[in-house]
């Protein structure tokens, strides 16, 4: 009798013993994900097991999760029913001492994929998703070309997810929508990065780790895998601490020896830099000894996006005239404002000597604390990318209206009368500024085409072509003295011009990068190219070319914003009409 009562209560203690355990196929499926994990929970909230990461409690981490809330894993289901815990039969009996498999590291293990797989049934992430490499896209010259995914050899999905709390953040969502995580966005697909020397360090996230880590920037594969920035590019682990920095110096040699180095004090902007410093510099023109006669562009080439370069007074093109000759800028120099200053000076940022400062140069650091616009002097951490393009953790990079919430609106509340609001911000403000700045860019190029027969275009290498020539890689623009018109000197300043049009076309936001830097490389720029010397004449060549977007309103009436833009009167009547322009001191 005693017997037969044991037996069935042995059955029932081996069934609860096993099940406590779970199996290895979805439980979650079968019962309540708490239900199928509770035994688990029961052992870990009595050990305080935390997470090697965020040293949160793993069960409180699941608990609140998606995968507990809506249902979608239990423990089991991630980690196996084994685990290397003790088998109750095994302890007294013998034989095996653990159940069923066990997964300690299920990332490691794949079975994120059981769910998540190209080929799931329960939340695939298959056809339409983002994170395998399973559909195509045209590149910028109409390549049929895989995109650029979210998950591939070099990249788990724990480098983005936590692995017990796994929700989908707000900075997710915004991060994909960035041009850092757009699958399908030119800088990831338009080559096969991973497999190209130098290239790979700024176009797939593994290149640019093992880049700032190692100072190697070889290829890092043999067969083509596309990546965008990943999480993993900017983040050590799922708690979002950032990677370490580090103290980058640009791959060339700047401009009016200008350090190569940048601030030390910019935070997390450091992580930035490396791939926005630009390839190249305009001191690369001025010392080059090639050919002029048979010489691409493509040789002096910037890149793409060279903001940090632009913003720290590195890269433009500076040698229209001898640095040390008085270059009609008026600056604040040693503490006395509208002091005449040397062309060197005028274009040699403040961290290297020289006179030109910026405000937004100087966000995110402790330079700010005494900065002319009281409302921003609380931005003190971060450097300047992170403060305008990370406000509040906030993963779009975009200058939207969050952005104009938490950091324009200190120093930008009018522009003239008109009240700044987030709704009003881009277009009153923002695109604005932008027209102006791109109507002195068309203005060059206008000069460029009517004066020297050369055409710029930037979908197509190299750049430039002669006007009438087709746009591709066997029409570039060589001949810079213009069939021996032009001197060795004059022949590096015109290629010194399509540099600037090049560099500042790259950078659509060069306007609020390096406002001053980028209006005096315009202006330069133009002060050569409308009679080869630079003699102050921006002012009557641009009013006459385009006076539809330039005007000069003389001592009658405001010039147009676009004028005001390039040229630098000597301040306005208290009319509110512009003083007599001294063309002596019109550069800005």
């Amino acid at each position: 009798m005693r017997l037969g009562y044991l037996l069935p209560l042995f059955l029932v203690l081996l069934t609860t013993s096993l099940s406590g355990c779970g199996n290895d196929t979805s439980v979650s499926q079968t019962k309540s994900n708490f239900a199928a994990s509770e035994t688990c929970i029961t052992c870990h909230s009595a050990q305080k097991t935390v997470s090697p990461v965020t040293l949160a409690s793993v069960t409180d981490e699941w608990y609140s999760s998606l995968h507990n809330i809506k249902k979608g894993a239990s423990c089991i289901d991630c980690h196996g029913s084994g685990n290397g815990h003790p088998s109750t039969c095994g302890s007294c009996h013998g034989g095996a001492t653990t159940v069923g498999l066990e997964f300690h590291n299920p990332v490691a293990a794949g079975r994120c994929y059981n769910c998540h797989g190209v080929d799931a049934t329960v939340f695939p992430l298959g056809k339409g998703k983002r994170h395998f490499d399973i559909y195509t896209t045209s590149n910028a010259v109409g390549t049929k070309v895989p995109t650029a995914t979210y998950v591939g050899t070099q990249n788990t999905c724990s480098n983005c997810h936590a692995p017990h709390k796994n929700d989908l953040l707000p900075q997710h969502r915004e991060w994909a929508e960035s041009g850092h995580g757009k699958v399908d966005a030119d800088p990831w697909i338009h080559y096969t990065f991973n497999t190209r020397n130098t290239c790979n360090r700024c176009h797939t996230t593994t290149g640019f780790l093992k880049y700032i880590k190692t100072g190697n920037d070889s290829a890092w594969a043999t067969k083509g895998e596309q990546e965008m920035l990943r999480c993993n590019g900017c983040h050590s682990d799922y708690r979002w601490a950032r990677i370490p920095s580090i103290d980058f110096r640009t791959p060339y040699t700047p401009s009016l020896q200008a350090s190569s180095g940048f601030p030390t004090d910019i935070g997390d902007t450091k992580l930035c830099i490396p791939c926005h410093a630009g390839l190249n510099s305009g001191y690369a023109i001025e010392t080059t000894t090639a050919d002029l006669t048979k010489t691409s562009f493509g040789t002096f080439n910037s890149h793409y996006m060279a903001a940090a370069g632009l913003m720290f007074v590195k890269n433009g093109f500076t040698g229209f005239a001898d640095p040390t000759a008085m270059s009609g800028t008026l600056a604040t120099k040693n503490g006395v404002s509208n002091t005449p200053v040397t062309y060197g000076e005028s274009l040699t940022s403040s961290d290297d000597g020289g006179v030109l400062t910026s405000t937004h140069r100087k966000f995110g650091t402790a330079a700010m604390k005494t900065d002319s616009h009281p409302g921003g002097r609380d931005l003190v951490t971060g450097g300047p990318c992170v403060t305008c393009h990370l406000s509040g953790k906030h993963h779009t990079l975009k200058i939207d209206a969050f952005a104009f919430n938490n950091i324009c609106v200190k120093c930008h509340s009018k522009e003239g009368t008109t009240l700044l609001t987030a709704d009003n911000f881009g277009t009153v403000f923002i695109e604005e500024q932008a027209a102006i700045f791109q109507n002195a860019i068309m203005l060059a190029r206008t000069l460029l085409h009517n004066t020297y027969g050369i055409d710029y275009d930037s979908a197509n290498y190299p750049y430039f072509f002669p006007v009438g020539e087709a746009h591709d890689r066997d029409h570039g623009f060589t001949d810079w003295t213009l069939t021996g018109t032009l001197t060795g000197s004059d022949a590096k300043k015109l290629l010194g011009v399509c540099f600037n049009i090049n560099l500042l076309s790259r950078d659509p936001a060069a306007y609020a990068h390096a406002r001053t830097y980028a209006r005096r490389l315009l202006y330069d720029s133009i002060d050569f190219l409308d009679d080869r010397t630079m003699n102050h004449s921006v002012s009557a060549t641009i009013a006459t070319t385009d006076p539809a977007h330039f005007t000069n309103g003389g001592t009658s009436a405001l010039s147009s914003p676009s004028f005001n833009y390039l040229v630098k009167f000597n301040g306005p009547k208290t009319d509110g009409t512009n003083a007599t322009l001294d063309t002596s001191t019109e550069r800005p």
